[in-house]
């Protein structure tokens, strides 16, 4: 079988368009597309009972407010917190259900702080993550994106921490069209940010405690 077919047969649509032309072609890079798609299918019941038996999610994480599923072999090669328990074959077998599941207990966590922490953990959005987040007040987007800060710290995700504090760093510059507030406010809300970062930092060492349910 020729390369062209096997670009047909696998669906690999920019592949086979770069064969397609006269001259040689480099194809379009679609790996991160790709795993948005998925991403947003994962965490749709609708959408993630039409995938595939080979990209159907192995792993439930279990929030606060609900349940999202994801893929093991994207969050153990993108997060370090993941890598570390499966990397022990045995501590991951005996833990995955009949339905070979595997569920982590996130309580602690809401589903928009995860949310922002698996858009990066799946295509590595960097600083466009925040670009549309929306929040009422200038102190309310600070305690949003220190939340995730202290989530990205708590799964060992040291790029998304960089992020974290390179918005948290910018706040002043950041467009008025995603953060009203007054100046005075923005004052206010910097001046607490220190105090918050401490308190974030401190509950997370109590969060490190979380495992995997059994």
């Amino acid at each position: 079988m020729c390369i062209r077919d096997s670009a047909q047969s696998l669906e690999l649509h920019a592949l086979s368009q770069a064969l397609e032309r006269q001259v040689k072609t480099l194809p379009a890079p679609t790996l991160a597309s790709s795993l948005t798609d998925l991403l947003a299918a994962s965490v749709s019941s609708k959408a993630v009972a039409a995938l595939p038996a080979s990209l159907k999610p192995d792993v439930v994480l279990r929030l606060a407010d609900r349940e999202v599923k994801a893929h093991s072999v994207v969050l153990r090669a993108r997060c370090t917190f993941f890598a570390m328990f499966f990397a022990d074959p045995d501590w991951h077998r005996a833990r995955r259900s009949k339905s070979g599941v595997v569920t982590f207990d996130f309580a602690h966590l809401s589903w928009d702080v995860v949310s922002l922490v698996l858009e990066h953990v799946y295509r590595d959005a960097g600083m466009s993550l925040f670009h549309t987040v929306e929040r009422d007040s200038a102190e309310e987007y600070i305690d949003f994106a220190v939340q995730v800060l202290a989530a990205a710290n708590e799964l060992l995700l040291d790029k998304l921490k960089q992020v974290c504090s390179a918005v948290l760093r910018s706040f002043g510059a950041l467009p008025l069209t995603r953060v009203s507030c007054s100046r005075r406010d923005q004052t206010d809300s910097m001046s607490a940010l220190q105090s918050r970062c401490t308190t974030s930092a401190q509950s997370c060492a109590t969060r490190r405690s979380t495992r995997p349910t059994t």
